[in-house]
């Protein structure tokens, strides 16, 4: 396991509170067919995942961490700038790219995750997380906040829909960036045009 690898596991503590579950789990061998059959595969092993009201949010399987290593390789591309993570989650993007980033700034709409995870990152990291609870769409940021790497992970789940709240953001912070990018974003424009090709057969 490469060291990039590693620092996207998540190291933080196991939770159970307000609706919100961090748990440790096992994948085994006799696992992984139908883990395959999902298009989600991983190797066999121990990993964590987080939950909220009962809804898998993201864990730090391989799957998982194959859909962030854009954002990671930027990281480390831009090795001591900023960075902006819209969309917490369990903190695994976020831990990664510390390994590379000064300071990164997180946004995160859904208050007991910043309160419950957020403020952990931001103990264990202090003056270099800081963790904003608030609306990717909507955050004011004052005049000249610029970022290197930004990257987008607000969605629950990949669909076409998700291309039109990707465009938003891509322009709200096209100028106050270097690069930035969005969880899944080059598969479903790979998707969409793969279906409109073949609409016109």
């Amino acid at each position: 396991m490469n060291d990039m690898r590693k620092s996207f596991m998540y190291c933080g503590p196991e939770l159970d509170a307000e609706g919100v579950v961090i748990e440790r789990f096992t994948v085994g061998e006799r696992d992984l067919g139908n883990i395959m059959a999902m298009a989600r595969s991983t190797r066999a092993g121990d990993y964590t995942r987080l939950s909220v009201d009962g809804r898998l949010w993201m864990s730090d399987t391989d799957a998982e961490y194959r859909d962030q290593i854009m954002a990671l390789i930027e990281a480390q591309r831009h090795a001591g700038g900023r960075g902006l993570v819209n969309g917490l989650g369990l903190g695994c993007t976020l831990g990664a790219m510390l390994d590379h980033l000064e300071h990164i700034d997180v946004v995160e709409s859904e208050e007991r995750v910043c309160r419950l995870i957020g403020k952990w990152y931001e103990s264990e990291f202090p003056g270099r997380v800081t963790v904003h609870c608030d609306n990717a769409y909507t955050i004011q940021w004052p005049k000249g906040t610029r970022w290197d790497v930004v990257w987008h992970d607000i969605w629950p789940g990949l669909c076409e829909d998700n291309l039109e709240g990707m465009g938003t953001l891509h322009r709200r912070y096209g100028r106050r960036c270097d690069w930035q990018g969005s969880w899944g974003k080059e598969l479903l424009q790979y998707e969409r045009r793969r279906t409109r090709d073949a609409w016109w057969r």
